[in-house]
């Protein structure tokens, strides 16, 4: 009963974000308070619709680094579900879903920056890459004495191996770090509801 309840009130204040209609301080607080008490079995699409209605919100509060908050927490759960080496939330289930094109219009408007630091963060690894081969090629010929062909191989493979992980790894602490810096802009309610899915 609990449950449909919570479904009921989360589908009024999502119509009313998709007509942009501003939520007035008392609907804010039950918003809030909505939030602090959800249904117990939550599932992604829940989880990106209650971003999605408090990031619209932030957005018309000219609250631009919660709404981005908002945002990147819709990006992180999508790339979950796309890239299954993502670990996803451990209280949350995760199933597919079809991202209505207003949703999906939110979250690229704040998180289109984040192709760019990409690419900057790709092309300083594979420079850090080629400069960990390049030293590693040298102390195994010149210090450890191994022959040309197996020291190329050696520091390529460790090369290799360091570039793939690196590529992986930074771009979700950039998006951690990220959140970090900008949590302090989002109320303690959401903050409190988003907690046990960012572990």
């Amino acid at each position: 009963m609990e449950q449909v309840m919570f479904e009921e009130q989360l589908h009024v204040f999502l119509e009313n974000t998709k007509k942009g209609i501003e939520m007035s301080g008392s609907e804010k607080d039950a918003f809030l308070k909505l939030v602090e008490n959800p249904k117990e079995e939550m599932d992604v699409f829940t989880y990106c619709k209650i971003m999605y209605i408090a990031g619209m919100q932030y957005e018309k509060e000219e609250n631009k680094n919660a709404a981005r908050y908002c945002a990147m927490r819709i990006l992180w759960m999508v790339e979950c579900l796309s890239k299954k080496r993502k670990k996803a939330p451990m209280y949350l289930i995760m199933e597919d879903f079809t991202m209505e094109e207003d949703m999906k219009n939110f979250m690229n408007r704040y998180t289109d920056f984040l192709e760019d630091i990409y690419a900057d963060i790709n092309q300083k690894v594979f420079l850090l890459t080629a400069g960990l081969f390049a030293i590693v090629f040298l102390i195994l010929v010149l210090f450890l004495h191994i022959e040309i062909l197996m020291a190329f191989i050696g520091a390529f493979l460790l090369a290799l191996f360091n570039y793939y992980f690196e590529k992986r790894r930074i771009p979700d602490m950039f998006q951690k770090n990220q959140l970090k810096a900008i949590e302090t802009y989002v109320d303690k309610q959401l903050l409190d509801f988003d907690l046990p899915y960012r572990r």
